[in-house]
């Protein structure tokens, strides 16, 4: 994926759900406060939509709740093309 906010940087660990060409990754949010209101940015689970766009691309879509994971200016939105696309 690449970047194109300098100094963006986080990861995500955990299992997806794949029906079809669409794909989500929902994890707790490590993040979450309990004593305020439930809001898409604080969520109580951290999730990321995926769409296989094609055989070698990858789009990502940050749903709620994942700003604990990689801070307030960037996010999980993006495209990957894997590497054997050029071949």
């Amino acid at each position: 994926m690449t970047d194109k906010a300098p100094g963006c940087g986080g990861s995500l660990k955990g299992d997806v759900t794949i029906t079809g060409t669409n794909a989500t990754m929902s994890i707790p949010n490590e993040g979450f406060m309990e004593n305020q209101k439930e809001s898409v940015k604080n969520s109580r689970l951290c999730k990321v939509s995926f769409k296989f766009v094609d055989q070698y691309t990858l789009k990502l879509e940050e749903v709620s709740g994942c700003s604990y994971y990689h801070g307030a200016s960037c996010d999980f939105n993006g495209t990957v093309v894997h590497e054997a696309s050029g071949i």
